[in-house]
């Protein structure tokens, strides 16, 4: 496996799966999410409207993950999460489960060979970065002997 850390926009990052968090309204209004909202417009925010549509719900549980993807994003599976919470409080062992998961889902998926992950719960969240990173590296511990994984790890 192959981790890198780049310091950019994770929309112009190339990767076959992308992971990052929203809120719990699924709202595509801050960090990562803002930045697909203006680069894919209402499209992209109607994905998660289908979710909450769907669960009959204006708001999900801390945890959840929801996936899909829109034409003309490059990445074959995007994974939207939830790692925070309204009042921006991220529990380091839902961050956990949150990567394992997507982590798994990958895994199982042989067309995913790069995976860009946002720092969850670091941006809005009370996880600070060196945290998350922490946790990333311990998540991926099975993964180190794969050769044709790359992990990529963004950040502004």
């Amino acid at each position: 496996m192959k981790f890198i850390e780049i310091k950019g926009q994770i929309e112009d990052i190339e990767a076959d799966a992308l992971v990052y968090s929203t809120n719990q309204n699924l709202r595509l209004t801050g960090g990562v999410g803002a930045s697909l909202f203006k680069r894919y417009g209402y499209p992209a925010q109607a994905i998660l409207d289908k979710h909450l549509s769907n669960l009959n719900t204006d708001t999900v549980d801390v945890g959840s993950i929801f996936e899909g993807t829109i034409e003309g994003m490059p990445w074959k599976r995007v994974f939207h999460t939830v790692a925070t919470d309204l009042n921006y409080e991220t529990n380091p062992e839902i961050v956990r489960d949150i990567i394992k998961a997507c982590l798994e889902s990958c895994e199982s998926d042989y067309s995913i060979n790069s995976i860009a992950f946002s720092a969850l719960g670091s941006g809005f969240g009370s996880l600070k970065y060196p945290e998350f990173v922490k946790i990333l590296n311990k998540e991926l511990e099975p993964y180190y002997d794969l050769d044709n994984l790359t992990i990529k790890l963004v950040s502004k």
